[in-house]
């Protein structure tokens, strides 16, 4: 009960008189202290808070900061209280920033700066930490804006474990472009080793012999060196590589290549390095088969490549000339010769099939599992 009492004019016999009120204040008791216990709790929580918890007013002088935030920054609570949030933490290159920041937030801009990503705050010792905040605004009882309410996320050790990773994976990828331009270099000498060795020879069959062997290196080197020029270390522009390839086999066979011409006609489809490798030699092989054997006595002729992606799994590559063609009963499942026979086995380890096509010259239709390669 809430008591008030107030003097009344004394008797003529002298009796002193009061006027006492009684007030059942109850229910108001109960109230404060429910207010209180949830003040308590409030300030519990703000406490045991592991986010940054900062209330600026509208001039962004620090109106409230709790324990955590004092513990990044490495002050007490009284030391920050009343200060300029902008002019005591946060470094000066980015204070012009931070400033734009709050005005348009005081403007009630909060769409686009409800979070605001990755910013750096000057802690007392001159270290700098990295802060993610999600700001709200404060608003008095007749809904007029006079400050902000955020929540910070000290994301220092994340970013700096992140950097150690890019840094970690830069050298990764260093090494491996190195690898691959070692690879290519090693696979060159041995193709020069076999040039050498063939021009040691005089056996037509075995000079032959030596340099379809050089062929299928420079096809896997070929790979290797697009890899190192490649800013993706995991895939091959199909394209690119067989445009390449058919420059390189003219070179290779320039004899018999005297007259022939490559026609290529690519979709943008991009290979992994394990499809990348089988797949080159496969064309390779066919390539070299159209320039030994489709064109004769330096006749002049055509050889065309066309690729295109049948879905996200499949790829169909044709590899046609216009030739003498191919022997009527030749079956190329029975074919023991070496490059018939690595094709086969080749596109059957790439889960596809080979079919040989009628019509003028020799024209090869290839289905091959090369599953679409994401952007990086």
């Amino acid at each position: 009960m809430l008591a008030s009492a107030v003097p009344v004019p004394t008797k003529p016999n002298g009796d002193l008189q009061v006027t006492v009120t009684l007030v059942d204040i109850t229910e108001r008791r109960r109230a404060e202290q429910a207010l209180q216990r949830e003040k308590a709790r409030a300030q519990h929580y703000l406490a045991i808070a592991g986010s940054l918890i900062l209330a600026l007013d509208r001039h962004h002088r620090i109106s409230l900061i709790n324990q955590a935030g004092c513990r990044v920054l490495g002050y007490r609570e009284q030391e920050l209280l009343g200060r300029d949030w902008i002019a005591t933490c946060i470094p000066q290159p980015e204070r012009a920033q931070v400033s734009e920041i709050f005005r348009r937030l005081m403007a009630g801009e909060t769409m686009e700066l409800e979070y605001v990503e990755d910013h750096r705050v000057q802690c007392r010792d001159g270290g700098i930490r990295w802060v993610a905040w999600h700001n709200t605004l404060v608003h008095d009882e007749r809904g007029q804006i006079v400050g902000t309410l955020s929540a910070g996320e000290d994301v220092t050790e994340r970013r700096l474990a992140n950097q150690r990773l890019q840094s970690s994976l830069q050298e990764k990828e260093v090494l491996l472009r190195e690898i691959h331009h070692r690879v290519k270099n090693n696979l060159q000498v041995v193709s020069s080793l076999l040039t050498l060795e063939s021009r040691r020879r005089g056996d037509p069959e075995t000079r032959q012999s030596l340099a379809d062997t050089q062929g299928r290196i420079q096809a896997m080197a070929l790979v290797h060196n697009k890899l190192y020029q490649s800013a993706d270390l995991t895939r091959v522009d199909l394209g690119a590589y067989i445009l390449d390839l058919t420059q390189g086999l003219q070179k290779l066979h320039a004899t018999e290549a005297r007259g022939v011409s490559f026609v290529v006609n690519c979709e943008p489809i991009t290979l992994s390095v394990d499809n990348a490798m089988p797949c080159g030699l496969v064309l390779n092989e066919l390539l070299t088969n159209a320039l030994k054997y489709a064109f004769p006595d330096h006749r002049p002729g055509q050889v065309r490549v066309h690729a295109q992606r049948l879905d996200d799994a499949m790829i169909r590559i044709e590899v046609s000339d216009d030739g003498i063609g191919l022997p009527e009963q030749l079956d190329l499942d029975r074919t023991n010769t070496l490059g018939l026979s690595l094709v086969r086995g080749l596109v059957a380890q790439l889960g596809g099939s080979i079919e040989r096509e009628p019509g003028s010259g020799t024209r090869f239709a290839i289905t091959l599992a090369a599953p679409a390669v994401a952007e990086a």
